[in-house]
């Protein structure tokens, strides 16, 4: 009896013990990741700032009642455009552009590209090499110039800009997906389900997906940033989000161009607003791959 006691007092230690909660893990990731926490704080607001723009901005974006080229201060801190506009209002509903754009076309995106490369890594052969001939052909094209032919070919409304970039995203997440997916086929559970008779969409989508899932966030979290920009871009060059709808691109080009000396508030705000959220979400991202990837949180 005495033995069997010993026995339990040695063990029950090592059954009731538990591992960290989950707010000593979140520091503990934050302690690693400053980076990435400085880009979540920046993601963070921007969302802020996007969600409640008509409280936070002072004024209507469009609004023309004001005088022209009023320096930063008083009651317009980043001052007026040539068209007597506030900038600051301009700026925070200019998050909102950048926000709805870069998210909605990350995520489709990110849905097509995750079919398109469960698609050709699963099946492989013939429907591998075709879809990839599809992927390089796209893929030869920069980002900013697929995103250019596009617009240029079926216009630049907000909906179909959205539609377009995420189009173009997909080659980026399809050739990872695909990578991935060949690799997780190979492994023993998926044997087992195919030697069950699991139907293939269900092995694909109930199986495998989930599997891989993180490699999908962490690419599409990565060009979220790079679509956003793309999307300043297509406004910089005329070919984005049509006026007088507030853009950070919009409100680089033009005017802004032409009066640069004269009033550089006009496009010093908006290119540091948009060089931040940019630099926000390659942060996020990088520190995101860091986490869930276990060949990197290992080492």
């Amino acid at each position: 009896m005495s033995a069997i006691n010993e026995s339990v007092a040695i063990i029950a230690p090592q059954v009731v013990r538990r591992g960290p909660s989950r707010k000593r893990k979140l520091a503990r990731i934050a302690r690693q990741q400053p980076l990435g926490v400085f880009g979540l704080v920046i993601i963070v607001l921007l969302i802020v700032a996007a969600t409640f723009a008509p409280l936070i901005a002072p004024y209507d974006p469009t609004s023309i009642e004001f005088s022209s080229f009023q320096s930063p201060g008083g009651s317009h801190l980043f001052g007026t455009d040539d068209k007597g506009r506030d900038v600051l209002s301009r700026v925070i509903y200019g998050s909102r552009t950048s926000l709805q754009v870069g998210i909605i076309a990350t995520l489709i995106g990110a849905v097509g590209g995750a079919v398109v490369g469960l698609v050709s890594g699963y099946f492989g052969g013939l429907v591998d090499i075709l879809v990839q001939r599809l992927m390089d052909a796209l893929l030869a094209f920069p980002f900013l110039i697929l995103a250019l032919i596009m617009v240029a070919i079926f216009g630049n409304s907000i909906p179909k800009l959205m539609a377009l970039l995420g189009t173009a995203i997909i080659p980026s997440i399809g050739r990872v997906m695909r990578g991935v997916v060949l690799a997780e086929k190979e492994k023993l559970y998926v044997e087992a389900a195919r030697s069950i008779g699991v139907s293939v969409p269900r092995i694909m989508f109930r199986h495998i997906l989930p599997n891989v899932a993180a490699a999908i966030i962490i690419v599409a979290t990565s060009l979220l940033g790079t679509a956003i920009l793309v999307e300043a871009s297509l406004s910089f060059l005329g070919f984005g989000t049509p006026p007088p709808t507030p853009s950070w691109g919009a409100d680089l080009s033009g005017n802004a161009r032409v009066f640069f000396v004269h009033a550089p508030w006009m496009a010093i705000f908006p290119g540091i607003a948009l060089s931040l959220v940019v630099l926000g979400f390659n942060l996020f991202g990088d520190a995101l791959r860091d986490v869930l990837d276990p060949r990197l949180r290992n080492r």
